[in-house]
């Protein structure tokens, strides 16, 4: 359920965070879009999935970082320009056109993005942390080591699924 774009104008932005919140989330995993879901532990509350996702013409590797049950982290690995990243994608709901709220990876093959996201993800984990409106996600903690293997199962597993869909 989305929060209707004729509220999100009217409605003050701490109440919008708290419905968003509130709200249920949309979860990749239940989504007839991705297939070949393959999971991985991040210490004792981040979960990482990575997925062969399909949306229109875009098919390629994603990734979702759950932390506390929250999708703070999502990445997309698709061919040419259309490559991102969300950041709390729950939250940035509260914002008007905030559920297509993304950063786009510069052009390029889909190898070439699975690598950006491993950036990001090593790089920038904690920066979303931070970004989040629940203190229970900001005040999370993953160790290097726990990020450093998450990143490196999640390299292998996109590489893998990428050979396994195109071959």
């Amino acid at each position: 359920m989305r929060i209707p774009a004729s509220l999100k104008n009217r409605v003050p932005l701490p109440l919008r965070f708290l419905a968003a919140r509130l709200l249920p989330q949309h979860s990749r995993r239940s989504s007839p879009n991705v297939s070949d879901l393959r999971s991985h532990r991040i210490g004792d509350h981040g979960l990482l999935d990575i997925y062969w996702l399909e949306v229109g013409c875009d098919r390629g590797p994603a990734a979702s970082l759950y932390v506390c049950d929250d999708e703070v982290m999502r990445m997309d690995c698709f061919d040419g320009g259309s490559a991102h990243l969300h950041f709390n994608q729950k939250q940035s709901r509260a914002f008007p056109n905030g559920g297509g709220a993304r950063l786009y990876f510069p052009p390029g093959r889909v190898i070439d993005h699975i690598e950006r996201a491993c950036f990001e993800l090593s790089t920038n984990l904690h920066y979303g942390l931070a970004l989040n409106v629940s203190r229970r996600i900001r005040e999370t903690r993953i160790s290097p080591t726990a990020l450093k293997e998450a990143v490196a199962f999640m390299r292998s597993e996109m590489h893998a699924l990428l050979r396994e869909h195109e071959g």
